[in-house]
Parts: structure tokens; sequence; C-alpha cells
């Protein structure tokens, strides 16, 4: 027979070890969510400045992407690896181009397969630089072209200067600025 001091350890050690499956539990749930179906970022700078700003917090959709069934649409925001060397940085852009589309940035308008694309998001009278990768860039299949917001000189490093990225380099989609409150929401598109 046990005694009340056995037995009470005996509770004791039982809570404890369901208290550490608990929390291991909820640790690999929190891994797994943020590895593969959604994760938080948070926008450092203000190449997407005026749709973004400094210090803005977003949910990224993540499953689709890792999964390689999301379908990506101009507009779209998206997050990536840097694709520039010794750079660990992820970026947040714009999709500007798609598979297959030949981009043309002239007198400073964006044009998709000759036609203009009006950008609601940009300040007016913005002049668009094409930089490097701006005049007739045919964007490779698996591949996007992606600019930042903000197209005042030296304000956004994107495909005008590094070219288009890799379906590979996308960590996610942006569906959702949930800080500041007053800024909450689903709209990217002004």
């Amino acid at each position: 027979m046990r005694s009340e001091s056995e037995e009470r350890k005996r509770q004791i050690r039982n809570n404890v070890i369901d208290w550490i499956k608990s929390i291991g539990i909820a640790i690999a749930t929190t891994m797994f969510v943020t590895t593969f179906v959604f994760n938080t970022a948070v926008v450092q700078g203000d190449s997407m400045n005026p749709t973004l700003e400094d210090s803005d917090r977003l949910i990224v959709k993540k499953y689709e992407t890792f999964l390689k069934t999301e379908e990506y649409k101009r507009g779209d925001l998206i997050i990536f690896e840097s694709p520039l060397e010794d750079d660990d940085r992820v970026f947040i852009k714009r999709v500007i181009g798609l598979p297959g589309e030949t981009i043309n940035i002239t007198d400073g308008e964006l044009y998709v397969n000759e036609m203009k694309i009006e950008e609601p998001y940009i300040d007016k009278n913005i002049y668009t630089q094409p930089l490097l990768y701006g005049r007739d860039y045919l964007v490779s299949e698996n591949e996007l072209f992606v600019m930042g917001d903000n197209r005042y000189p030296d304000k956004s490093n994107d495909s005008r200067s590094f070219g288009s990225i890799s379906f590979d380099h996308i960590e996610g989609k942006i569906v959702l600025r949930i800080l500041p409150l007053d800024k909450a929401g689903t709209d990217f598109s002004k």
C-alpha cells in the first residue's frame, strides 16, 4: 500500500509530465504554423511607401508558397529572400511582371506587354526610373518582376536593379496589415 507521501509525489510527477507535454505540443504547433502556414513580418525602411511604412506589422501567408500552389497576380505584395550576394535581408515588394511578360519603363511610365499599367499605389507625378532591368525585360518562367512603391531615386532596391526573382526565393504573400490599427486591413491597392 502506497503512503500518502508517495501518492502525492506520483501526482506531482504526472502533473509535471503533462505540463511538459503541453508546452512541447504548443512549441511544435507554433513552429509548424510560423514555418509553413502563417507568419508575421515587420516593415523595415521606406521602399514600400506610401503603401507600407516603417514598422508596419503584417501577416504573411506561407502555406501555398511552401506547397508551390500559390498563384501570383500583378499587384500582390510578397516577401522574399534577398537575391543579392552576402545579403540575408528579406524584401517586401509588389508583383509587377509575371512569367512570360515583357517589362518596359519608358518616360517614367510602366508598361507590361506594351500596355500602360496604372499604379494608384505610388505617389502622383513620380518619375519611375528604368535602371538596369527596366527596358525590354522578359520575365523568365518561374520568376516575378517586383518593384517597391517608393519610386523616388535610391529608395527601392528591386527588380529594376537585380532582375526578376525566382519563385524559390519567395517566402510568402502579404495578406493583412495588423498594425498600426488605424491602417489595418487587406487593401494594398492605394
